[in-house]
């Protein structure tokens, strides 16, 4: 693992030292991924992120102030893993997830800062790409 994701796990740790989280490395990107189990919720790091990104971020989904409704559909309500930018912290539901990196063949871009993850899929690993993120968030 590279050393900048094994500082942030100990910072992570120091800064969250009651909360119950793992810490998991993406199939498909290879980014780390941490998951708060009792936010229901799962951020990724990227290298390029400083703490205070990575900090701003955790305290978002540490606090108690969130939407149970997407803000992309305003139907589907968030009941099982809450996806958010990394960037704004915007939350939406699975299905709209899904639909932006069908759309955009596995580039995630987000629909409130338009900040972009991923990398272009050729168009039959679009549905392995659906599947492992519909595994992931189980």
């Amino acid at each position: 693992m590279p050393r900048y994701c094994n500082q942030l796990i100990h910072k992570i740790k120091d800064y969250l030292p009651n909360e119950k989280i793992q810490f998991n490395r993406n199939k498909l990107t290879r980014n780390l991924e941490i998951i708060f189990e009792n936010k229901n919720a799962i951020m990724t790091i990227l290298e390029s992120d400083t703490w205070e990104q990575n900090k701003r971020y955790i305290d978002h989904i540490m606090s108690n102030e969130k939407s149970e409704v997407c803000f992309i559909c305003s139907t589907n309500k968030i009941q099982k893993k809450r996806i958010s930018c990394n960037k704004c912290a915007g939350d939406y539901c699975i299905d709209c997830y899904i639909s932006i990196f069908r759309t955009n063949k596995g580039i995630i871009i987000c629909p409130f800062c338009r900040y972009s993850i991923g990398v272009e899929f050729p168009e039959c690993m679009i549905e392995f790409g659906v599947q492992n993120i519909l595994e992931s968030c189980k």
